[in-house]
């Protein structure tokens, strides 16, 4: 009688798997499956770990599709099967890893040009030592700092605005959706101060003429010594007033503003002159004729400086 022909196949192997990470709970998940001896057939299907099997699309014989299915955190094994019943002799491992626990990033602005170090803080260390951050469309890397947060360098962005960022894992740089955001600011400029000298005792009321000022997260640096909140007035995306803080000792200091509570600063700028306060000691003549104008009168004392007010 007529027999039905049994076919042998090469044996598929599973070599790796692209991503070899993904989020846990998550339902669908794209994996590529790397390896050999694939076959396009009927019964083609995945195996993660345990679980049921998942149909595979074929790419080629050494590449495949399937959609991962959603389970907790953990690593399991990846392997293929051909008949439907045989699993392949080799398999690899893919990491399901929870959500990012994210607290807090600092700063969360910057200004367009790029450059802010943004530290991004929460169960980081979770995801492994290959991380990087995601502004908008925009990758860039990213490294563990000593306390366990996640420090980026924020790229130049297109416009000013908010753009989403997202974390980065693995080698092969699987996303980790989070719902954090970064706001892109207008480039910070000083041009002028008036009054451009004052005493080391500090308090001058100094007009900082510049653009791309805020109201939110509005410092103001001269030298090393900066000042915020009350010390700070904004009247305009043009104009701020300072209150000049206490400086050590006379000097000019370089005058500079930011808008992310003092992660970035303006570049360049004028010079603020510090002194000693000026101290009236003696009048010659010490008296003068009421109701007389243009009297002369001479005032000799210490820390006089000549100045155009």
């Amino acid at each position: 009688s007529d027999g039905r022909e049994y076919l042998y196949q090469a044996g598929a192997t599973v070599t790796r798997m692209q991503p070899s990470r993904g989020l846990a709970g998550e339902e669908g998940q794209v994996v590529t499956v790397v390896g050999e001896h694939f076959e396009q057939t009927g019964d083609l299907s995945c195996r993660f770990g345990m679980s049921g099997r998942v149909r595979a699309r074929y790419l080629s014989s050494s590449l495949l599709a399937c959609v991962a299915p959603a389970r907790g955190a953990g690593v399991v094994q990846v392997s293929v099967s051909v008949n439907g019943v045989d699993s392949s002799s080799g398999s690899a491992p893919f990491a399901y890893l929870p959500r990012a626990s994210v607290r807090w990033i600092s700063p969360s602005s910057g200004p367009v040009t790029g450059g802010s170090l943004v530290t991004v803080s929460g169960d980081i260390e979770t995801f492994g030592d290959t991380m990087g951050c995601v502004f908008g469309s925009k990758s860039v890397s990213a490294h563990i700092d000593a306390s366990g947060s996640l420090v980026c360098e924020s790229p130049a962005g297109r416009v000013a605005g908010a753009v989403s960022l997202r974390l980065t894992t693995g080698e092969e740089m699987a996303e980790v959706e989070t719902e954090l955001s970064f706001v892109y600011h207008a480039t910070v400029s000083v041009s002028s101060l008036k009054p451009r000298h004052g005493t080391v005792s500090g308090g001058t009321a100094v007009s900082v003429v510049g653009s791309g000022f805020d109201a939110s997260g509005l410092v103001c640096r001269f030298g090393s010594e900066s000042v915020s909140g009350g010390d700070v007035e904004v009247v305009s995306s043009t104009m701020v007033v300072c209150k000049s803080p206490v400086s050590g000792e006379p000097g000019a200091v370089v005058v500079s503003v930011s808008c992310n509570d003092g992660a970035d600063f303006s570049q360049g700028g004028p010079e603020y002159v510090y002194g000693h306060e000026a101290v009236a000691e003696s009048l010659r003549p010490s008296m003068g004729v009421r109701g007389v104008s243009g009297q002369v009168v001479t005032v000799s004392g210490q820390h006089f400086e000549e100045t155009s007010t």
